[in-house]
C-alpha cells in the first residue's frame, strides 16, 4: 500500500522555535506556542487557515498547551514558572494562573475527566491539580518527587485517571490515586538509557509508546489483570543518530514520531510490532519538535519546528 505524507498547509506566525501543538477535541482548532512566548489558534475556514493570537503574561517561552475534554479551556505552561488557564468560550479570557514549581514548568495536560490538571517541571516534581471549571478553581492536591532529574512530560491515560510522567532520568513514572484519594507512583517503567521525550497511547491505553535520546522508540504494553502495569515489548531504533522528540499514535493505528534529523518518520502498529512505513526527510528545516494526528480526521496531522513553522500534512494511504 503507497502511502505519502502531502503538505497542504505552512502556518508562519511564531517568530521563534515552535514547541508544542494541540488540536481541539473536535479537532476544529489547533493550538501552538513557542519560545516567542506565544500562543497561536489556528482554524480552517474557506478552505484557507486563519490564526488569532492570544496575548498571554508569560515572560519566557511558553513550553506546552493543553485542552480541556470538553473543549472550553486552554491551558499554558512556561519556563517563567507559572501555567495559565483560558477560557475558549469567553474569546480565550484569561481565568486562573497556577504558580507552585520552583523551576521552569516543562508540560500541562488535562485528564480525560476534566477533574484533574498535572504540571511537570525542571525542579523534579509532578503537581496534580484539581479543576473546578464553574468556579475557575485549581487546588493542588498532590506534589510528587518521585523523579530524580527534569520531568519532561506529564502525560493522562485516555480513558481513566491514571498520571504518566517522563524524565530527564530516564524512566517513566505512573501514578494512581487511593481510596483516600491520595496520589502515589505505583510503577516505574525503566527501559531507555538517555532522557525520555515523548509518550503517547493507542485508542484504549493498552500499549504506551515512549521516545528519548537514545535514538529509540519503546511499546510497552499493559499487562492482563494487573492494573495499570506495562511490560516492555519491543524497542526501534531510530534509522539516524538523532533524539526522537516526539511521538503521536492515530486511532487508526499509525504512529508519527519527530526527529532531531528534521524528519517524521511514520510507522504501522500491527499485533505488538511497529512498521516504518513512511520516513520524510526533510519535512522541516531544523529539529521537529512535535507531532499530533488530528483526533477527528486519521489523515491529518501537524507538525512544528525549530524552524518557526507549523506544517498541517495530508495522509495519503493510496
Amino acid at each position: 500500500m503507497p502511502l505519502a505524507l502531502e503538505c497542504c498547509s505552512i502556518l508562519d506566525g511564531h517568530q521563534n522555535k515552535v514547541w508544542c501543538l494541540a488540536w481541539s477535541p473536535k479537532g476544529n482548532i489547533l493550538a501552538s506556542c513557542g519560545e516567542d512566548r506565544q500562543i497561536y489558534l489556528w482554524s480552517n475556514e474557506d478552505l484557507k487557515w486563519c490564526s488569532i493570537k492570544i496575548a498571554t503574561p508569560h515572560t519566557r517561552t511558553i513550553r506546552c498547551i493543553s485542552w480541556s475534554p470538553c473543549g472550553n479551556f486552554l491551558a499554558s505552561c512556561s519556563f517563567d514558572g507559572t501555567s495559565c488557564i483560558w477560557n475558549s468560550s469567553k474569546n480565550f479570557e484569561l481565568v486562573a494562573t497556577l504558580e507552585g514549581h520552583e523551576s521552569e514548568v516543562k508540560c500541562i495536560d488535562w485528564s480525560i475527566s476534566g477533574l484533574f490538571l498535572s504540571t511537570c517541571s525542571r525542579d523534579k516534581s509532578v503537581w496534580i491539580w484539581e479543576a473546578s471549571l464553574e468556579t475557575n478553581e485549581f487546588e493542588c492536591v498532590a506534589v510528587l518527587h518521585n523523579h530524580t532529574q527534569d520531568v519532561k512530560k506529564v502525560k493522562w491515560h485516555p480513558l481513566e485517571d491514571v498520571l504518566f510522567s517522563i524524565s530527564y532520568d530516564n524512566t517513566i513514572k505512573i501514578y494512581a490515586s487511593d481510596l483516600d484519594g491520595e496520589w502515589n507512583c505505583i510503577f516505574l517503567l525503566d527501559g531507555h538509557s538517555s532522557t525520555v521525550w515523548g509518550i503517547s497511547f493507542d485508542v484504549n491505553g493498552d500499549k504506551v509508546l515512549t521516545c528519548s535520546d537514545d535514538k529509540s522508540l519503546i511499546l510497552w504494553k499493559k499487562i492482563p489483570d494487573k492494573y495499570h502495569n506495562y511490560v516492555k515489548i519491543n524497542s526501534y531504533q531510530h534509522q539516524n543518530d538523532c533524539p526522537i522528540y516526539d511521538v503521536s499514535w492515530s486511532k487508526s493505528n499509525f504512529i508519527a514520531t519527530a526527529g532531531g534529523d528534521n524528519k517524521i518518520n511514520v510507522y504501522e502498529e500491527s499485533n505488538d510490532e511497529l512498521s516504518l512505513v513512511l520516513p520524510l526527510s526533510g519535512a522541516h528545516s531544523q529539529d521537529v519538535n512535535s507531532v499530533s494526528w488530528n483526533p477527528c480526521n486519521n489523515l491529518q496531522m501537524a507538525s512544528c519546528s525549530d524552524d518557526g513553522l507549523v506544517k498541517i500534512w495530508k495522509f495519503i494511504l493510496s
